[in-house]
């Protein structure tokens, strides 16, 4: 039994290989290298010039939001770094121009600040009343 098993294997061994083996793997790393260009390398390019575009784009007066989410419009520009001011101007920040995430446009700024005057909840004057449960149940 173990002679048959030995002489198969010998008679399997003893067929060639087909050629081209090389060719077609090299065909299938040169495709995946292409998708892998076209899928994730070019669009980060493209994403970054963009950045940069709107970064180079940012001038005194520009309206602004941080990565944040912080609204201001710029005061001054010193080499890497922006002054914005926040809200009526009257508090300032430093930040650095790679953290902008958008350029608004012109008065975005002036226009919720008026909208967001106009619906400011005004106070009552009377004492806020407690809810009935777990508090009345402890004092018990």
């Amino acid at each position: 039994m173990l002679d048959f098993i030995s002489t198969a294997a010998a008679a399997e061994g003893a067929a060639q290989p087909q050629e081209g083996g090389l060719g077609s793997l090299l065909f299938i790393i040169i495709f995946f290298v292409i998708i892998f260009y076209f899928f994730m390398v070019r669009p980060q390019n493209k994403k970054a010039k963009e950045k940069q575009k709107l970064i180079d784009s940012i001038a005194v007066g520009s309206e602004v939001i941080t990565v944040g989410g912080i609204c201001g419009k710029v005061q001054k520009i010193k080499d890497e770094y922006l002054v914005i001011a926040l809200g009526g101007g009257n508090t300032t920040l430093v930040i650095n121009r790679g953290y902008v995430h958008s350029v608004l446009p012109k008065n975005t700024i002036d226009a919720i600040m008026s909208d967001a005057a106009v619906e400011t909840p005004k106070k009552s004057g009377k004492p806020a009343e407690q809810k009935k449960g777990a508090a009345d149940t402890a004092s018990k």
